[in-house]
């Protein structure tokens, strides 16, 4: 498809079309008008009297041939061919000329050397052969070097060497020197956007790299400070739970759901490091941590409960193991901040949590908790607006309703199987 042209653009390629088609019809009037004169004025054998007689018939035919092929110059390459083989062969005039620096500029080289090869030759053949008229009206040299108005088309005029190199240099080299300029001036330009691609591809390159760095202090940082805090959580709980298994099993529960979940956190915490360090790996690591089914909601109710909160959990999802892995990973993780916010702002207090659906019916989640008195008021924080949007990533909503007595979040997201 051709490229749609600026108003001003067009306008100009038009006039220079205009301009083009304009010198082809000059030039082959020119010369036909010189060979018709030769043609007249040669006494041609009875043997290949035929065959001068075709050559200016099909020459004459060109005039009104040539300005539309040279008109039509941009539709294909055989087209320029085409008027070099004609300038070879018939005394049309160095017409190749007004559509060689358009096929330079488009053709490869060695396609547009051999063009100008052509070109040259046929100019070349063209100028002998127009060289050969010896009267004023049988020339087109002879015609440009005396353009006095004294001369008549009968009259013999003398050939002018310069006039004859002056005409082959304008119609040969001229053409070839703007095709040339204009081939470069493509490639220079195709070649800076490559290097504006590769400059981009460069910043995009050390950017990335720079990120990486980042990445990688922060993942050492995380490892480093963090990791060692819930390490040596994990071993005050495990030297609790020791110290306290015989005198006191229910501080050894607590100390043990302690060291669980504390190994929990360091495993994420190590997830979270190697997804740092390798962003490829997110996919596999979301894999792997992922939960299986709707089912698995259930258990989170009963994490809250091991942690001594009260927990009214109500989990009904008809064909739990038919959503999809997205929805699934979106409820699983819209609970567990709901779950975990209610036990951040409202410790001890009671939670509610309800949670039903199907196919074509879609997956509500409804979390109530008490408000605490002492407690700040629970506005929508970094993890509520997490849970918003992921519930609109999925197309869902989430809604807030804060009471004087309850705090209530409710989750809707459509069925994904």
């Amino acid at each position: 498809m051709v490229a749609e042209l600026p108003a001003r653009s067009r306008t100009n390629a038009v006039m220079w079309s205009v301009a083009v088609t304009a010198g082809t019809v000059v030039t082959t009037v020119l010369a036909v008008s010189a060979a018709q004169g030769r043609w007249e004025a040669t006494a041609w054998p009875a043997s290949i009297q035929w065959l001068a007689t075709i050559s200016f018939v099909c020459a004459f035919a060109l005039v009104f041939v040539l300005p539309v092929m040279v008109w039509w110059r941009h539709r294909s390459d055989r087209v320029v061919w085409l008027i070099g083989l004609f300038q070879l062969v018939l005394p049309v005039g160095p017409v190749m000329a007004f559509v060689l620096p358009a096929y330079l500029r488009r053709t490869s080289r060695s396609d547009g050397l051999k063009a100008a090869a052509l070109h040259v030759v046929g100019t070349l053949g063209w100028i002998v052969r127009d060289s050969l008229g010896t009267l004023h009206g049988s020339s087109v040299i002879r015609m440009l070097a005396t353009s006095s108005p004294d001369f008549a088309p009968t009259d013999p005029v003398p050939f002018s060497l310069a006039s004859a190199v002056l005409i082959f240099a304008l119609f040969t080299f001229t053409p070839i020197a703007l095709g040339h300029n204009a081939a470069t001036t493509r490639e220079l330009a195709a070649r800076s956007g490559e290097l504006r691609q590769e400059r981009a591809h460069a910043e995009r390159v050390v950017s990335e790299l720079e990120l990486k760095d980042e990445r990688e202090a922060i993942a050492r940082e995380v490892h480093d400070a963090i990791g060692h805090r819930l390490s040596m959580i994990h071993l005050y709980a495990s030297g609790l739970e020791l110290a306290a298994k015989d005198a006191d099993p229910e501080l050894a529960d607590n100390a043990t759901l302690v060291r669980t979940e504390t190994q929990k956190t360091v495993d994420d915490l190590r997830s979270l490091v190697r997804l740092m360090r390798q962003p490829g790996s997110f996919a596999a690591n979301s894999a792997a941590t992922a939960p299986r089914s709707l089912s698995d909601i259930a258990h989170l109710a009963d994490d809250l409960l091991a942690a001594s909160q009260q927990c009214s959990s109500s989990v009904s999802i008809s064909d739990p193991d038919k959503a999809s892995a997205t929805l699934v990973r979106a409820a699983y993780r819209i609970v567990q901040e709901l779950l975990t916010n209610a036990a951040r702002h409202a410790p001890g207090s009671r939670v509610w949590l309800s949670v039903k659906g199907g196919p074509g019916q879609g997956v509500t989640i409804d979390v109530t908790n008490d408000v605490v008195k002492s407690a700040a008021p629970a506005g929508p924080g970094s993890g509520l607006r997490g849970v918003a949007e992921r519930a609109e990533l999925l197309g869902g909503w989430a809604t807030m309703d804060r009471g004087d007595k309850r705090f209530a979040v409710r989750v809707f997201l459509p069925w994904q199987g």
